[in-house]
């Protein structure tokens, strides 16, 4: 009796139905893996977009900030003399009046103040 029963349900688990949704599952798992691994690759590759492109924004940031400070230190000089030779053939009304209109700039300001002291 259990001889009949095990060969009775090996017949069922080895049916020709049985093994095609084995087949079918399998292909099935083998599709999402796929797609999975599409989806993480793709992820992978934003997130890398991502820290490349925020790279190099900082890289842009820095070589403004290097370049504004290379003309800063190329012209301030200049204005400097010429702000000098200004503010010693003005009075102090007229040194008062521009202080106040250059309020908007503080560099400008700063050098002012420092000249006329």
């Amino acid at each position: 009796m259990v001889s009949g029963n095990v060969s009775s349900y090996s017949r069922l688990l080895n049916g020709d139905k049985r093994l095609k949704q084995l087949q079918d599952y399998n292909e099935l798992a083998a599709a999402v893996a796929l797609v999975s691994a599409d989806v993480e690759s793709d992820k992978a590759k934003k997130a890398a977009m991502a820290k490349k492109t925020k790279s190099d924004k900082e890289q842009k940031k820095q070589q403004a900030k290097a370049k504004e400070a290379a003309k800063h230190e190329e012209l301030y000089p200049q204005l400097e003399e010429v702000v000098h030779t200004f503010v010693h053939s003005c009075d102090i009304d007229d040194l008062q009046r521009l202080y106040c209109a250059m309020s908007f700039d503080t560099t400008l300001k700063r050098l002012l103040q420092v000249l006329c002291t």
